[in-house]
């Protein structure tokens, strides 16, 4: 199990997969998109403001010059909102493709690794089922919009002080209680998921298992299929009366919510409303005050609602650690760099002993094969400990390799090995011990013979 500074340091290496440049790009658009709401509310109370005065009978033609200004600038920043967003949007979604694919990737070869007996497990599927869930991104950004929020809320916390430090502390103590109802819910709704999991995954298994082509035959023969309709009826029924209770509370406390975050807002307009019919405060300003309001009180409830994720985040990190974390039959190893030139593509390597008789742990990606090689003296042996492969010798067919096979490889042999174009493939490497015993390194197998292999 690693620690929560281990969890963090696994989602920052995945994020940071892509070029540097896009990680400080992301958060530095975000907190410009998040103060155009401060400017767009400033310059939208200046033109109101503006044109009180003109209603009011005060035509001087520097205030109509100062209102096609700020009206001007106003189009400008919408403009730039919509840009920055397009930008933020595309470099978002290649950040978010390329940092899944690589997470997926590591889904893929964590699962061929473990020990075949850890899927028997339904804890275990149960952490792996929540984990391939996770978004990094969503996460990061989670992060990046709480931060993106402290400089706006600290703008309109500003405007609000200076009219009234009173509705500062109102716009920070009201959201103050959602905390805690957002942390039980995220809790409950975590353990919702986990606890439906297996019924998702039963009710889906007797769904298909009649259609399925291995089975239907036994399945007519044999009259099971009331019986499997059955089970599936009851696994159905079971998971959506947990879903209607689930369903049903985040519906009412989400009602609440958006109750009474309205309520507090009309409170504050009637107030504020008060002074403008009093002749005490412009249009313009009561405009710039509501919105100072609602967007601190949305400042405030983003940071909340965050401080409440953060929790659920690491727990959800924690599952994906934990399913990293398997014990496997052997760790993969660093990426086999010394020899590169001489594999396909991506090639892993675990020296497990290098005493006496040296043996090692040879992982290809698929697709991934090394070129031709003789074995000078000791020849070699191969013990396939997961996935699908090949083995050939010069002027023989290709033999394909799967888990628990062996390969008595003779010196002076020219042959080659590696992984099938759809599957990891791994291989202890036993070297036997010989006296001047080499490897020789010769030409790369003809593509065209490769791609023909099923």
């Amino acid at each position: 199990m690693k620690t929560k500074n281990g969890n963090v340091k696994f989602i920052l290496n995945l994020a940071l997969e892509p070029k540097l440049w896009f990680i400080i790009f992301i958060p530095v658009l975000a907190i410009i998109l998040e103060q155009k709401e401060f400017v767009s509310s400033w310059l939208s109370a200046q033109i109101f403001n503006i044109l009180q005065f003109i209603v009011e009978g005060k035509h001087d033609i520097s205030l109509l010059r100062s209102a096609i200004f700020f009206s001007v600038l106003l189009f400008c920043v919408n403009i730039a909102e919509w840009l920055i967003s397009t930008i933020s949007g595309l470099i978002e979604n290649y950040w978010r493709e390329h940092v899944n694919v690589k997470l997926q990737t590591k889904f893929m070869k964590k699962d061929y690794r473990i020990d075949i007996a850890n899927f028997d497990n339904p804890e275990l599927q149960s952490r792996r089922s929540v984990a391939q869930g996770i978004d990094p991104i969503d996460q990061i950004k989670k992060v990046i919009s709480g931060v993106a929020k402290i400089p706006v809320a600290i703008s309109f916390g500003t405007v609000l002080w200076n009219y009234n430090p009173l509705m500062v502390f109102i716009a920070v103590i009201v959201k103050l209680p959602l905390y805690f109802i957002r942390t039980k819910i995220n809790n409950e709704n975590r353990e919702f998921h986990i606890q439906t999991d297996v019924l998702q995954r039963e009710k889906s298994y007797f769904r298909n298992i009649p259609v399925d082509k291995s089975s239907v035959k036994e399945f007519k023969i044999y009259h099971m299929q009331e019986y499997v309709c059955d089970k599936y009826d009851v696994s159905v029924k079971k998971y959506y009366k947990k879903f209607k209770g689930r369903f049903v509370k985040n519906s009412i406390v989400d009602l609440f919510l958006d109750y009474y975050d309205s309520i507090t807002v009309i409170i504050v307009q009637i107030i504020f409303g008060v002074s403008v019919f009093k002749g005490e405060m412009l249009f313009g300003d009561f405009t710039l005050l509501i919105a100072a309001f609602s967007n601190l009180t949305g400042s405030v409830e983003t940071l909340v609602d965050f401080a409440s994720e953060l929790k659920e985040i690491r727990k959800q990190d924690d599952m994906l650690l934990e399913y990293f974390d398997t014990k496997e039959i052997f760790e993969l190893g660093e990426e086999n760099v010394a020899f590169a030139k001489y594999f396909t593509g991506e090639c892993y390597l675990n020296m497990l002993t290098t005493e006496r008789v040296p043996v090692g742990l040879v992982t290809f990606a698929p697709g991934t094969i090394n070129a031709y090689h003789i074995h000078h003296k000791g020849g070699q042996i191969l013990l396939v400990t997961g996935g699908r492969g090949w083995y050939q010798e010069e002027g023989k067919p290709a033999r394909e390799l799967k888990a628990g096979d062996v390969v008595n490889i003779p010196p002076e042999v020219k042959h080659w090995h590696g992984a099938a174009k759809d599957s990891w493939f791994a291989h202890l490497a036993v070297e036997v011990p010989a006296e001047g015993a080499s490897n020789e390194w010769l030409e790369v197998v003809n593509e065209e013979d490769y791609e023909k292999l099923k």
